[in-house]
């Protein structure tokens, strides 16, 4: 009932002005009292004010516990065993328990040859096969917007041109035995830590990727990576009682931080370096020519999928001729955020790890930028890209 919540709600609100009201009143009671040497009603306030000064001393418990558990958690996760993968036996099938998020652009640059997808948990019917496949439609798969984020998975896929994808077929049933590892997300991860609803927890897991042998392998972990979900808890009571936390925010994301990523990494490939470039001329210059249809029809505006090809292969004919055909007018957007890439030295992580090699278009950007629809960018952003140096590139 609502005027129930009201009630215990100003309850809550009552409790919390006596915690910050009452202290301070009764010591200076107690001092005035002192100096007029009566000391029975003196001690009587000192009594007072250490009753309601208990509940701050335990709220400073709770809040060193709560911003440290961060640091005691990432040293939990790093004292974990681990059953590595060997180097000469790295499956080449994977399974994956619950969100696939990014976990099929591992077929798409080759580290593995097949996913067994279990959406719902492994104990339940539906599951999905998912197989490489390369041809032009992959290119409008790569870039749909729900999925097309400027991660260092996406920049690996323009080494294919964005032809390279997963094919799905829905399977009946499953392999007997499956694939030799699994990577179970957020929710099936058994070492993430579940927000319960309707529980105070100042901490939670807010993404999840543990990556383990099979139970036909023996279940070992070969590595567990998480977000955690911080809250801050702050003096004030709620209506549980307890203190009220709040502010909560990802603690250490990073927008790369994926699961092409996380896997790569423990199997023991470099997500970048292992990444061969596999696309022909003409599958390059049939790429930039739908890349630039869809800047000059306006359907990507800032045209990332386009930079990051052009940042990944470099200064390449069959790219320049295919960026003869851009509109400038149109692809005022692409041009600004891309020189704005090479201009700022704050992007220079973001630029070494998806754009490593933009800046050899930098006299194209430079060309295309006064005949955009906002050439007034170009006097502040082009003197600062005459000062750089692109040599750790």
């Amino acid at each position: 009932m609502e005027w129930a919540h009201d009630i215990r709600d100003l309850s809550a609100a009552v409790t919390t002005a006596l915690l910050y009201v009452v202290p301070p009143i009764a010591i200076l009671l107690a001092i005035l009292f002192f100096a007029r040497r009566r000391r029975k009603w003196a001690w009587a306030s000192v009594a007072v004010a250490i009753v309601f000064l208990l509940p701050f001393a335990v709220f400073l418990v709770v809040y060193y516990l709560a911003v440290t558990f961060p640091e005691r958690r990432a040293a939990e996760i790093s004292a974990l065993a681990r059953d590595p993968v060997p180097a000469a036996a790295r499956p080449r099938a994977l399974a994956v328990v619950g969100e696939m998020s990014s976990a099929t652009r591992l077929l798409a640059v080759g580290f593995v040859d097949a996913i067994i997808q279990h959406p719902d948990g492994l104990s339940w019917p539906r599951k999905l096969l998912f197989t490489p496949r390369r041809d032009v439609a992959c290119i409008e798969e790569n870039l749909n917007p729900m999925s097309f984020t400027e991660t260092l998975g996406t920049a690996m896929l323009a080494r294919s041109a964005y032809l390279s994808c997963a094919a799905q077929t829905r399977l009946v049933e499953a392999p007997a035995d499956g694939p030799p590892i699994q990577l179970l997300r957020d929710k099936y991860a058994p070492l993430a830590i579940p927000n319960r609803p309707g529980v105070q927890s100042y901490n939670f897991t807010y993404r999840a990727w543990q990556l383990r042998w099979s139970p036909a392998r023996g279940g070992g972990l070969i590595d567990y990576g998480e977000i955690l979900y911080v809250e801050e808890p702050s003096y004030y009571i709620s209506w549980r009682m307890g203190f009220h936390h709040g502010r909560g925010r990802p603690a250490g994301e990073r927008r790369d931080l994926d699961s092409f990523e996380f896997v790569a990494r423990a199997l023991g490939l470099d997500p970048s370096k292992d990444v061969p470039f596999a696309a022909t001329t003409d599958e390059l210059t049939e790429s930039v020519a739908i890349l630039v249809a869809r800047l000059n029809a306006g359907k990507d505006a800032r045209g990332d999928a386009l930079r990051m090809l052009l940042g990944q292969w470099g200064d390449v004919a069959a790219l320049r001729q295919g960026l003869a055909s851009l509109d400038p007018g149109k692809a005022g957007g692409f041009v600004a955020s891309s020189l704005a890439i090479l201009a700022d030295s704050n992007l220079d992580a973001r630029r070494r790890a998806l754009y490593p090699r933009l800046h050899e278009y930098s006299d194209l950007l430079v060309t295309l930028c006064p005949q955009t629809a906002d050439p007034s960018a170009c006097e502040k952003i082009l003197p600062e890209i005459e000062k750089r140096s692109f040599s750790d590139s």
